[in-house]
């Protein structure tokens, strides 16, 4: 279907006007699913640096247009995303995050999540590298 409405398909045999059949097809409103996207304002927000803290944002579409009735819930995880990570922690604020690098002198990778709030099967993941000062 193009376009909501019901349209009547008639197909008659060319030869013998008897022969034909209809059918009635609906086409309906589908809600088009939602979706995450995890964006940063910052410079190079792949990456933060030991002590150091960068901002991100969840915006939430559907269908292609952005929707702002709906919130987002936070968490960061270890690379697998599964394992809790000490390499640095979140601030949430609603629909935006700020994440900061722990003092340590560790490195590697965290994973942001950003999960729909009435909905956590959508979910939209930010692989962010933790690297020393040098």
């Amino acid at each position: 279907g193009v376009n909501v409405g019901q349209a009547v398909i008639t197909i008659q045999n060319a030869t013998n006007a008897y022969i034909s059949d209809s059918v009635t097809v609906n086409v309906n409103e589908v809600a088009e699913d939602y979706m995450i996207i995890i964006g940063s304002n910052e410079s190079n927000p792949q990456e933060i640096k030991v002590t150091m803290s960068k901002d991100y944002y969840a915006t939430i579409t559907q269908g292609g247009k952005v929707v702002t009735d709906k919130t987002v819930i936070w968490s960061l995880y270890a690379d697998d995303q599964v394992s809790s990570t000490t390499l640095a922690t979140i601030t949430p604020n609603g629909n935006n995050v700020t994440v900061t690098a722990n003092s340590n002198s560790q490195y590697g990778y965290v994973q942001l999540k950003a999960e729909l709030e009435d909905d956590p099967s959508v979910e939209a993941w930010y692989r962010i590298r933790i690297r020393s000062l040098i």
